[in-house]
């Protein structure tokens, strides 16, 4: 997509929003998205938008839009339904049917619950490593300094990249991240292009470098199915950038916006601190409560129907997963925070189906070790100035938030 694209687009999206259109207002990624999806929840389980898309915050329809394999992420051309998934046009988040399944199950033994289980001591490692580098008894950016490292350090042990690469890798993996904020200016479009590019290059050389002395990482053992054929450089590559970002984006936000939300309702922090063990659940409430990816999108392959309505071929429903997750048919008094609240059902921060994100299990864990150790080591925390919240449609997440112990 080119500039003049993304301004054309931005325009259409303004004119729609100036006219009511619920969700042109919601890809303006406003401050507070949930009375939009209030309006959106009265109109019906699905809604048609001015923009030809279908939209739902409907819990059961969401699910069965997800989990159908009638629709996927490429219309029947071949292309994707957003711009964001052509720059993984050879990863699995850009494929469908058999490519994706065989992408995937390449994927999922470096991320699936039994390989992360031995991750626990070395998260916590690195969480008390990062809090004994400032000093908390005075502001600093919790974002920075502590919930930005935490996943880009633990993926890096995944691919087991050493210096020099390493530098470069927590230089340019977060930065990779803002390509789901809102474009505000050229040099933002070729910031993101950079560390794509840089990106690109290092997972190549650390290809090279393993090639010629194989170990038990990662990119080893994704080399060792290339030789096999069944997959590509240009797929390994790509499914290093999306591992970087499955691996990363979810987890920095889930740890910000959670830790403020506690924070602002200082009962619950408070019982956070009296018993650390409630650590998972306040993890999985956080993720209800504020979804980290605010929404899924699908595109219908054939004519389905779904609750009495016929969706045409190639028509995008955009699964608005954070409005789903307050669905007030399925959680109690949805639009209150409790991290006692039972952990099922299940939300769908992590959406669905085929396409469930491969860092579920990795982002919960992160999430868990995090407020635990923050709970244990800051109980007094406290915001100490106002968040600085990222601009997107898609991400609900923190550039900054300055706290203090004490």
């Amino acid at each position: 997509m080119t500039v003049q694209d993304m301004t054309t687009q931005m325009r259409v999206l303004w004119t729609l929003g100036e006219l009511g259109d619920p969700l042109a207002l919601l890809l303006r990624g406003p401050e507070d998205p949930y009375p939009l999806y209030e309006r959106m929840r009265a109109k019906g389980p699905l809604h048609r938008s001015e923009l030809g898309a279908w939209t739902t915050v409907d819990h059961a329809t969401a699910t069965t839009v997800l989990r159908d394999r009638r629709f996927g992420v490429l219309k029947s051309d071949g292309k994707p339904i957003s711009p964001v998934i052509t720059t993984f046009d050879n990863s699995m988040l850009g494929a469908d049917g058999a490519d994706h399944a065989r992408l995937r199950k390449l994927a999922t033994p470096f991320l699936s619950p039994k390989a992360i289980a031995g991750f626990r001591d070395r998260l916590t490692a690195i969480c008390h490593e990062l809090l004994d580098r400032v000093d908390t008894s005075r502001e600093f950016d919790l974002m920075a300094s502590f919930a930005d490292l935490i996943p880009v350090t633990v993926v890096a042990t995944i691919f087991d990249i050493p210096e020099p690469f390493l530098s470069r890798y927590l230089e340019h993996g977060p930065k990779f991240g803002t390509i789901f904020d809102e474009i505000t200016s050229v040099e933002h479009i070729a910031e993101v292009q950079r560390s794509l590019d840089e990106l690109d290059a290092l997972f190549t050389e650390l290809m090279e470098l393993r090639l010629a002395h194989p170990g038990d990482d990662a990119i080893s053992k994704l080399l060792t199915a290339r030789r096999e054929d069944r997959l590509t450089t240009h797929e390994l590559v790509s499914l290093c950038q999306l591992l970087t970002l499955a691996g990363a984006e979810s987890t920095v936000n889930l740890i910000g916006v959670g830790v403020k939300t506690m924070l602002e309702r200082r009962d619950q922090w408070d019982k956070l601190v009296a018993d650390p063990d409630l650590a998972p659940q306040a993890a999985q409430e956080s993720l209800r409560f504020e979804a980290p990816v605010q929404q899924s999108s699908r595109v219908s392959t054939v004519d389905v129907t779904v609750g009495g309505t016929v969706i045409p071929a190639d028509t995008a429903v955009v699964v608005l997963t954070a409005g789903c997750n307050r669905d007030p048919r399925v959680w109690s008094d949805p639009d209150h925070f409790d991290i006692t609240r039972p952990t099922t059902p299940d939300n769908l921060s992590f959406s669905g189906g085929s396409h469930y994100c491969l860092g579920a299990p990795l982002a919960r864990l992160e999430a868990d070790v995090a407020f635990r150790v923050l709970a244990t080591r800051l109980p007094d925390l406290h915001q100490t100035g106002p968040a600085d919240r990222r601009r997107s449609a898609i991400i609900r997440g923190l550039r900054h938030l300055p706290v203090a112990n004490g």
